[in-house]
């Protein structure tokens, strides 16, 4: 009996060990698998804040009192200047303001960037229009005698011409300052006829990351915020 009792007593401090154990085993899985989850969730949390958190976009807008909507029946558009883009995100832009000034102004014949471009060059323009835009952008004065010439070999009565300028970026520093993109954007609608101004915008596009482990936002982005503003703007022609 005694030695029944012993081998029971045994057994059972065994049991009780053996699901101590377990149950500290347990408790271990559970805070671990808590930890785990703890830290998916702000993992999740850092990946849904990275991104732009902050998205401005000012604009500013002329139109020539004196203009005749009427006169206006045909308008060449021209692929925006001086924006570093991929070819893809270059073409999404101005296929935007094109798609855009059409349902505008669906009365007007568009002739779009691609095509203005090649009838440019068959009419050996394009240097002076090189030249033209480099003096206007320096003086702000358009030259009519060269916008004539292209209305002529264009057919068409005013172009619209895109441009991006003042581009900063600045990538996020841990502890310190966010990322951030900056630019203006510029569109205007020159006269072939009388090499008048007809339209201008312009809007400057400020992009801040929510972090400040990220990259500037990419310049796309930037154009894309400042350029859905101006179009917002187009003016009403060719009635």
């Amino acid at each position: 009996m005694i030695r029944n009792t012993i081998a029971l007593d045994f057994f059972e401090i065994v049991v009780m060990l053996t699901t101590r154990q377990y149950e500290v085993i347990y408790r271990e899985e559970v805070s671990m698998c808590r930890k785990t989850w703890y830290h998916v969730v702000i993992i999740v949390c850092c990946i849904s804040l990275i991104g732009c958190a902050v998205k401005r976009a000012s604009l500013k807008t002329y139109v020539d009192p004196s203009i005749d909507p009427a006169s206006v029946q045909a308008v060449a558009i021209f692929p925006m200047r001086n924006v570093r883009l991929l070819p893809d995100e270059a073409r999404e832009l101005n296929r935007g303001i094109s798609q855009a000034f059409h349902t505008q102004n669906p009365s007007v014949t568009v002739v779009g960037p691609a095509e203005s471009v090649d009838l440019l060059n068959d009419a050996e323009l394009a240097d002076a229009y090189s030249d033209f835009l480099r003096n206007y952008a320096l003086s702000g004065i358009p030259n009519a005698t060269t916008l004539k010439k292209i209305g002529s070999a264009l057919e068409v009565d005013a172009i619209l011409q895109g441009e991006v300028f003042d581009i900063k970026q600045i990538d996020g520093s841990y502890g310190g300052n966010k990322g951030e993109t900056s630019l203006t954007v510029r569109y205007v609608i020159l006269s072939t006829k009388v090499g008048d101004v007809l339209w201008e915008a312009t809007s400057n596009a400020k992009l801040k990351t929510a972090t400040t482990i990220e990259d500037a936002p990419p310049l796309y982005e930037a154009v894309l915020v400042a350029q859905e503003k101006i179009l917002s703007a187009l003016p009403t022609l060719g009635e």
